[in-house]
């Protein structure tokens, strides 16, 4: 069986396939908080990113009745605007493309 995890915006996916015949076998879907903030500014928190894959992956193997030992391969698709950095202390902070106030950020020569 392959399983396929796909990291979007909005939530975390997981299907379970039988590459024997191309099918869906089982699958699961988690959602993710977005926090909107003044001038724009959109952030979510890494960790609900990994909560959402522990929980749809175990809702796609119970679903599925799957020993979790036939897995023969995983494959992993993210957010295509998304970055995540760290903090002075070394926390995790996320932001998005759709965050305004990164590109305020960015043009006032605060980047990087």
């Amino acid at each position: 069986m392959w399983v396929g995890v796909d990291c979007g915006t909005q939530s975390t996916k997981v299907v379970i396939v039988d590459p024997a015949c191309g099918s869906i076998v089982a699958q699961g879907q988690r959602s993710h908080a977005l926090q909107e903030g003044a001038n724009g500014r959109r952030e979510q928190d890494p960790q609900d990113w990994v909560a959402a894959l522990e929980g749809a992956f175990a809702d796609a193997l119970a679903d599925s009745r799957l020993d979790p030992q036939r897995i023969a391969a995983i494959g992993v698709s993210g957010q295509q605007h998304g970055m995540v950095v760290l903090d002075a202390i070394h926390r995790i902070q996320a932001e998005q493309a759709n965050d305004l106030a990164c590109r305020w950020n960015c043009k006032a020569g605060k980047c990087g």
